[in-house]
């Protein structure tokens, strides 16, 4: 098996960002050059969607510090506040139903 050089690695990565610009958009001159770092930072914003914990995220992506992580990502998690209140209604809600049911006669846990 033979090890791809450098330059092999280059010539790959130069023909995967034609074909990707090719079918991404209709018009190239529409297009910005693409870097490998925009699927780094697509990774990044998908995870903080999804409601993925800062620390995991720092340590996916390799950041010295949760602050890097904080100042690079930080405006993206402003609505994970929000999620995180929904979480915990439905949690004291499955609290107050154990309660409810514990204290009923008759039913036990």
């Amino acid at each position: 098996m033979r090890v791809p050089t450098t330059w092999d690695l280059r010539e790959d990565l130069a023909s995967s960002r034609r074909r990707i610009r090719r079918c991404a958009v209709p018009n190239p001159r529409l297009c910005r050059r693409r870097h490998k770092h925009d699927l780094r930072h697509t990774h990044a914003t998908w995870l903080i969607a999804e409601g993925e914990h800062p620390k995991t995220i720092q340590t996916r992506l390799g950041h010295s510090s949760i602050q890097v992580t904080m100042d690079r990502y930080g405006h993206l998690m402003d609505g994970l506040d929000e999620q995180t209140a929904v979480r915990l209604d439905a949690i004291a809600a499955t609290v107050r139903n154990r309660t409810v049911a514990s204290e009923a006669p008759g039913i036990s846990l």
